[in-house]
């Protein structure tokens, strides 16, 4: 619902977009531009550091782990991982290719969509394939009623509310990089 929304308010602004003169530019607060598109790509790159090393302590976990999780299961959420790094993967290469200095205003807010569309996506994708397993895992024979249950409650818990924030605040970094670029 909300990507229609966004894709409907792209189209409406888009021809007014493409119609703004070039040589009329308003003045643009490059450095401005050059902090937040480079706070982004170190969180980026961060995501990608991390989530790596998160993959292979997921991997590995039947090794070291008191609640020895099925093999399956543990595919399962490395498979998301792997998709998470993906999808990181080319939402960095699309900020990386954003240059406020040369691109034009239509290009650089069509950017800032399509990296939207590509967070959004990975959010649903990582979120359809975690919270049924972890809900499935916190209920089978080997977990009801035992510490591990409460255990999976709670880091999903605080793992979803936490991935929440800081989606917001990618979002919101977003957000100020595109009003700051003037009318």
């Amino acid at each position: 619902m909300e990507l229609e929304d966004l894709k409907s308010q792209w189209q409406s602004v888009k021809t007014h977009i493409e119609a703004m003169p070039h040589q009329d530019k308003p003045a643009i607060d490059y450095d401005r531009i050059r902090d937040a598109k480079s706070k982004f790509q170190r969180r980026m790159l961060s995501g990608i550091a991390i989530v790596p090393i998160c993959g292979v302590l997921m991997v590995t976990s039947w090794l070291w782990s008191p609640m020895r999780l099925p093999v399956w299961w543990l595919a399962l959420i490395s498979v998301a991982i792997l998709a998470e790094t993906i999808y990181s993967i080319v939402m960095y290469g699309l900020i990386r290719r954003m240059d406020p200095a040369v691109n034009s205003h239509s290009e650089i807010l069509s950017a800032i969509v399509k990296i939207k569309m590509h967070y959004r996506n990975m959010e649903l994708v990582i979120s359809i394939i975690l919270v049924p397993l972890l809900i499935w895992l916190s209920f089978t024979p080997q977990f009801v009623g035992t510490w591990q249950m409460y255990y999976v409650w709670c880091l999903t818990f605080f793992a979803f509310g936490g991935e929440l924030l800081w989606y917001r605040s990618n979002i919101k970094l977003l957000n100020s990089f595109r009003a700051s670029k003037g009318n």
